[in-house]
């Protein structure tokens, strides 16, 4: 992929190393238009926290240690490659339980459902990712608290300690002033930056 990018008259990357170390344009993810169109609508709340992601065995580990907070986390593995992996990944998948897994994928609009009928949003980003993922965005659409591993997101303009706390995945602690305290509404100026209309305008601009 890096032998080819000097084909290209501009490269964009949704982490700022690469920026830095390549030379490519910086250019974060952008909230859904979907999301956005029902966010008006009123949805009873269900959850406290809901998380619906792949198997990792980094978040299947976080997941356990949030057990005690009573939040929905739901971990997706496909069923076939759960039984390959308990017998050739066995030191992995030795304490991988079923019943801490789903199997049945949910499609998108179900998701944005069950994220609109909760109170927090949790985003668990890869181990070496440091670019934010589209659950962020979401949280600003939905005007939601996140709940991050993902330190660097600090450096956003819509950070602010009171809608967004960092936690350490090794030792996960949820502060209860950070649960009670109501959240800060970001500038509309801020939020419309991470439309997609502007991240395709960014695109293509020359």
């Amino acid at each position: 992929m890096l032998s080819t990018y000097k084909y290209y008259s501009k490269v964009f990357s949704f982490e700022k190393r690469s920026c830095e170390k390549y030379g490519f344009s910086f250019l974060p993810n952008f909230y859904s238009n979907q999301l956005y169109n029902i966010v008006s609508k009123y949805i009873e709340q269900k959850y406290l926290l809901f998380f619906m992601g792949q198997y990792r065995k980094e978040r299947y580990l976080l997941k356990q240690k949030l057990k005690k907070y009573k939040f929905t986390i739901l971990i997706y593995h496909n069923i076939f490659t759960y039984f390959i992996f308990k017998i050739f990944k066995f030191d992995e998948y030795k304490n991988v339980k079923m019943r801490d897994l789903v199997f049945k994928t949910m499609d998108r609009k179900e998701v944005y459902k069950n994220m609109l009928s909760s109170k927090y949003l949790l985003d668990d980003t890869d181990v070496n990712q440091e670019g934010l993922t589209q659950r962020v965005f979401d949280s600003l659409i939905l005007e939601k608290k996140l709940i991050t591993t993902n330190s660097n997101i600090k450096s956003y303009d819509f950070y602010d300690e009171n809608n967004i706390l960092i936690i350490n995945r090794d030792n996960p602690i949820i502060a209860k002033e950070f649960l009670e305290s109501e959240y800060k509404k970001i500038p509309e100026k801020i939020i419309k930056q991470y439309a997609i209309e502007n991240w395709v305008k960014k695109l293509l601009e020359e």
